[in-house]
């Protein structure tokens, strides 16, 4: 016994040994790789290999250092020598599908995935993995059974509960997405994109109560998410909760006063609200931002009409047919503003151009043949 073993022995500590055979440096080696120790990691698995050349779990562990490393040339020889040992190793068929991964070969991944579970159908990193994979490309039914597969495994796991979500709701099985993102925020109450997602769920079906107390709680966790802002604010101008809505928009406004969509919003509460002088400004404020925002120009124009400003209406509906030749419904209210004007021929030529576009708008044409006909008496 050495002098520092000796020594913990008469302390009363315990002392442990685990020798100096190859399985003790594989031991040693996957304690060094927790540890981000690669480069003693990397000796360790070769001390093994050096005194059981066909180890195959030394080559695994091997593979694992390189991977880390994203040395995916060296991860792949040693996962290929580890299958080559021992065919039927799980591991080596888990981070074989991760370097496939890494190479953008899917369909590489997901065999090496498939083989990774039938082999181990408990393992639980597997199981999630696949699950993502089939997800990604749409696989939504076979992604569910993995996913309640890894549940199986590890009740606790939030995330495949989530990731279950997203599977039903991509199938349009609302009921079981609900379930699996409350049981997945009852592990993880924090998780703010979930909580987005919970959010928009209820939101799609306009249950705005629901909604909103989704919003809120992802924005505890994450207070500066400007897309939440927004949406809480939406909840909110959808009830008609014009006070709640400009606190919500004037919180995305603060966190992103440069952003477009921000000051559309509050444009639509605004106009919402009949406060004309502060939509346009908002209006214009978006349209300073990012000018090619054509719909935003159809709606300033919509403003000034409430307002009984034709000539500034029409000079914004013109700006959005120049955005968008084929913007019918802004030809049409431009339409309007001629009449409005008390000059049917104009009007008459714009109902017709929105009818070039789109036939089937039935409020030009019928407003073409009164502005025809007025035109027709003058």
């Amino acid at each position: 016994m050495s002098d520092a073993t000796d020594g913990k022995a008469r302390l009363g500590l315990k002392v442990i040994s685990i020798g100096q055979g190859p399985e003790s440096h594989l031991v040693m080696g996957n304690l060094h790789l927790r540890q981000g120790q690669f480069a003693r990691a990397i000796q360790e698995f070769q001390a093994a290999i050096d005194k059981k050349e066909d180890m195959a779990m030394a080559y695994v562990g091997l593979g694992n250092v390189h991977l880390m490393q994203k040395d995916d040339a060296a991860a792949a020889a040693a996962l290929d020598e580890a299958l080559r040992l021992n065919p039927n190793l799980a591991p080596a068929h888990f981070n074989l599908a991760v370097l496939r991964l890494r190479e953008k070969d899917r369909a590489g991944a997901q065999a090496a995935f498939e083989r990774a579970v039938e082999l181990n159908p408990d393992m639980l990193t597997a199981r999630f993995a696949l699950g993502n994979l089939y997800l990604a490309q749409g696989q939504y039914e076979s992604a569910i059974r993995q996913f309640e597969e890894a549940l199986r495994i590890k009740p606790s796991f939030a995330m495949a509960r989530f990731r279950l979500a997203r599977a039903h709701r991509a199938l349009g099985q609302e009921m079981p997405a609900l379930e699996a993102f409350e049981a997945g925020l009852k592990l993880n109450p924090r998780l703010a994109v979930a909580q987005l997602q919970l959010a928009e769920m209820h939101a799609k079906n306009k249950r705005y109560p629901e909604a909103i107390a989704a919003y809120q709680k992802a924005l505890q966790a994450r207070p500066r998410v400007v897309l939440v802002h927004l949406r809480l604010g939406d909840m909110f101008l959808e009830q008609s909760q014009y006070a709640d809505a400009e606190t919500a928009y004037t919180q995305a406004l603060t966190l992103a006063p440069k952003r477009a969509l921000v000051q559309v919003r509050l444009g639509e509460l605004y106009a919402r609200r009949q406060e004309p002088e502060r939509a346009i400004t908002r209006f214009k404020e978006a349209l300073a931002l990012n000018p090619r925002l054509v719909e935003v120009q159809r709606r300033l124009g919509n403003v000034y009409a409430a307002a009984g400003r034709h000539d500034e209406a029409i000079a914004a509906y013109q700006a959005a047919v120049a955005l968008n030749p084929r913007m019918a419904l802004a030809l049409c209210d431009m339409g309007d503003s001629w009449n409005a004007l008390g000059r049917p021929a104009e009007a008459a030529e714009s109902y017709r151009q929105a009818l070039q576009v789109n036939p089937d708008l039935d409020r030009a044409a019928e407003r073409l043949e009164v502005a025809e006909a007025e035109a027709a008496r003058r």
